[in-house]
C-alpha cells in the first residue's frame, strides 16, 4: 500500500511540474515576402508590417514594422511562443465563449503600409505549409469604381498569381 501512495504522489508531482513547465511552439516560420505592384515590378523601400498571434495560446497580438529593400523583399524571423499547458486550457475556454466567432492556432499577416492611395492583396498564414512569399500592391486607381472595376480586378489578380 505504502509503495502505491508513492507511486501517485510521484505521479501526481510530475503532471503538476508538466501543466506549468512552457513549452515552445513555432507560430510563424521565418518569412520573407517580396511586394510587387500591378505590373510585377518590386516595390522598394515601402513600409510593411507582420502582425501575429496564436490564438490557442494568448489574447494579444503581436507586431513589427520593416521596410522593403531595393528589390521589394522585407523578411520576419521565426515567431515562437511558450505557454503551459495550464495556460492552453485557460485560453481555449476562454476562446470557446465566442463559439463560431473564436480563433485557434497560429494566425499571421503582412500589411503593406503604402498610404490612403494603396491598397494590398490578402498575404496571411493560418498555421500550415509556407507564407506566402509574395504580395501585390494596387493604386486604388487602378481597380476602378467598384461596380465596373471589381471583375477586373479578380482577373488581373489571377493573371498575375498565375504567372508567378
Amino acid at each position: 500500500m505504502r509503495g502505491r501512495r508513492r507511486f501517485f504522489l510521484i505521479v501526481g508531482v510530475f503532471a503538476c511540474v508538466a501543466a506549468l513547465y512552457p513549452f515552445k511552439d513555432t507560430v510563424v516560420p521565418a518569412w520573407s515576402v517580396q511586394v510587387v505592384d500591378t505590373s510585377g515590378n518590386p516595390v522598394p523601400k515601402v513600409a510593411i508590417r507582420q502582425v501575429w498571434r496564436n490564438y490557442s495560446t494568448e489574447f494579444e497580438d503581436h507586431r513589427e514594422d520593416s521596410v522593403t529593400d531595393e528589390k521589394g523583399y522585407a523578411t520576419f524571423p521565426t515567431r515562437t511562443g511558450r505557454a503551459c499547458a495550464q495556460q492552453r486550457v485557460f485560453v481555449c475556454l476562454s476562446n470557446a465563449r465566442a463559439l463560431a466567432h473564436a480563433g485557434w492556432g497560429p494566425h499571421s499577416f503582412v500589411l503593406v503600409l503604402a498610404g490612403p492611395d494603396y491598397l494590398s492583396d490578402d498575404c496571411s498564414y493560418h498555421g500550415s505549409g509556407q507564407p506566402p512569399s509574395r504580395v501585390i500592391l494596387w493604386r486604388r486607381s487602378e481597380i476602378g469604381p467598384p461596380k465596373n472595376g471589381s471583375q477586373a480586378f479578380r482577373n488581373s489578380r489571377r493573371m498575375l498569381r498565375s504567372s508567378t
